[in-house]
C-alpha cells in the first residue's frame, strides 16, 4: 500500500489541512511550516466551564478552515472574518480543560479569538491551546503515549477501499473526509484494516490501538456543516455494529518520532 491522503485537524472539530508529509511528534502528528509546528488537535474551543465543544452540538464548526502563514495559524470563520493564533503564545493566563474524562492544562488564547468564535458561534467560547506544559495520556490509561485533545488517540487510519464498499450500499456516494482521518490508503481489499496488528511507513512501526467507532459527526456535510440525512451512520450500523460501537476506520499510535510523506509505502502486519 501507499499513503494517498495526510491530514491534520489544527483545532478540534474544525476543518482540515492537507499536507505532503506529516511530523508525528510525542503527542501526535502534526505539520511544520515556516519553522513552527501545528499539531492535529492542538486547539479546543471550550464552554464557560471548560468542557470541550463539538461538531456533535455545533455541526457548522466543520465549516471553519484554515491557512499556515509565518505569523501563525489563520482561521476563516464563515461570515465574521479571520482570527490569527500566532506561533508563538502571547498570553500566560491557563485552564483546566475537560475532554471526555481527562482534564487538561490548556493555555489560553487572545481576548480577540474568544470574541470571534463566539460570534461565529453566536454563544459563548473560548479556544485553548495544548504546549508544553499539557500532559493527556491516550487511552487506556498507562498506555505511556500522549495525545493532544483527540478523542482518545493519535491516528486515525482508513481504508479506501472499504469507503468504497461503503458507497456501494449508499444513494448518495460520500468522500473519506466524512470520517476525519489522519492517514489515508487503499489496501487489497475492503474491511482488512480489521486484521492489522501494526503498520510499518518508511521504516516507522505505528501500533494498532482499535477501531474507531463512529458518531453522528460523519452524517455531517464537512463543507455546509450541515447533516443531510442519517447516512452513512444507519448504513453502517447494519453491517459494521459489534455491541454499542459502529466502526469505520482504525486507531493507531506512534512510539517514534519521525517523518512520513505521502506516497511512502506501508506494510501491514496482520494479527496471528
Amino acid at each position: 500500500m501507499k499513503i494517498e491522503n495526510l491530514v491534520i485537524y489544527p483545532i478540534k472539530s474544525c476543518g482540515s489541512i492537507s499536507v505532503d508529509e506529516m511530523s508525528l511528534q510525542e503527542a501526535g502528528p502534526a505539520v511544520i511550516a515556516h519553522g513552527f509546528s501545528v499539531g492535529d488537535r492542538e486547539w479546543l474551543l471550550v464552554d464557560s466551564s471548560g468542557k470541550f465543544l463539538t461538531q456533535r452540538e455545533l455541526p457548522k464548526l466543520a465549516t471553519v478552515s484554515f491557512e499556515v502563514n509565518p505569523r501563525g495559524l489563520k482561521v476563516l470563520l464563515p461570515n465574521v472574518g479571520e482570527v490569527l493564533l500566532p506561533a508563538q503564545p502571547t498570553g500566560e493566563q491557563r485552564i483546566q480543560a475537560t475532554v471526555w474524562k481527562s482534564e487538561v492544562d490548556s493555555r489560553l488564547e487572545s481576548e480577540s479569538a474568544h470574541e470571534a468564535f463566539s460570534e461565529f458561534l453566536e454563544r459563548p467560547v473560548r479556544i485553548v491551546r495544548y504546549d508544553e506544559r499539557s500532559q493527556r495520556e491516550s487511552s487506556p490509561v498507562g498506555s505511556g503515549v500522549q495525545v493532544r485533545f483527540s478523542d482518545s488517540q493519535q491516528l486515525l487510519v482508513v481504508n479506501l477501499k472499504s469507503l468504497a464498499d461503503l458507497n456501494s450500499k449508499l444513494e448518495s456516494k460520500i468522500s473519506w473526509d466524512r470520517f476525519r482521518p489522519n492517514i489515508v490508503m487503499e489496501a487489497e481489499t475492503a474491511w482488512e484494516e480489521d486484521s492489522w496488528n501494526s503498520l510499518e511507513v518508511s521504516g516507522l512501526p505505528l501500533e494498532s490501538v482499535k477501531p474507531c467507532g463512529r458518531c453522528v459527526i460523519i452524517t455531517i456535510d464537512p463543507k455546509t456543516g450541515i447533516s443531510p440525512s442519517r447516512e452513512p451512520l444507519k448504513v453502517l450500523s447494519g453491517f459494521r455494529k459489534i455491541g454499542n460501537s459502529v466502526n469505520f476506520g482504525q486507531y493507531f499510535r506512534a512510539r517514534e518520532k519521525g517523518v512520513i510523506k505521502v506516497g511512502d509505502w506501508v506494510h501491514a502486519h496482520k494479527i496471528g
